[in-house]
């Protein structure tokens, strides 16, 4: 029989976080794990826990790194993917949706924060407010696959495809 112990948990914490925090891998796997064995309140306060932790170890990595010296080698690798928080006007707004999208790769938004310097209270309610939404459709997505929910699953579908369009409009804004 498996158990739901806490040793459990900090392994699942820890993979989702390491996922979230490891440019261009996806952490759905592990967020929906969550959400299928721990339920939906747990499942969300761990991928929301795991994708802020995983996000600050990257962005303090950033910091670690002279980004000075390594900007435009780096500008180079971004210059295929736009970045959305220059498509919107309030530069808060686009890290906290820079983050909630999940077809913007977050190696963007992080190096924004670590290249402005941004405050760290300030950042963790970004974060927060930003990984909020994928989190809790993680999370319900697992709990609704084994409560064999259709409806929910359906919902949370459409949601979903909903988000990734929305992020497709703002990846269009920008290149306009």
């Amino acid at each position: 029989m498996r158990t739901k112990n806490l040793l459990n948990i900090s392994v699942l914490l820890f993979f989702t976080a390491l996922t979230a925090a490891i440019p261009f891998m996806s952490n759905a796997i592990f967020a929906v794990f969550n959400g299928l064995i721990y339920g939906p309140v747990i499942g969300f306060l761990m991928n929301l826990t795991a994708n802020v932790l995983g996000n600050f170890v990257f962005v303090k990595i950033l910091e670690m790194i002279d980004l000075k010296e390594n900007d435009t080698k780096l500008k180079k690798h971004f210059a295929s993917l736009k970045n959305v928080i220059d498509a919107v006007e309030n530069q808060e707004l686009g890290i906290m949706i820079g983050y909630m999208i999940p077809v913007i790769p977050t190696i963007l938004i992080n190096y924004h924060v670590a290249k402005i310097k941004l405050p760290w209270r300030r950042w963790f309610f970004y974060v927060t407010v930003g990984v909020a939404p994928s989190s809790l459709l993680y999370a319900l997505g697992g709990d609704a696959v084994v409560a064999g929910n259709i409806k929910r699953i359906i919902v949370l579908f459409v949601v979903f495809v909903s988000i990734t369009l929305l992020g497709s409009y703002f990846k269009r804004k920008k290149k306009k």
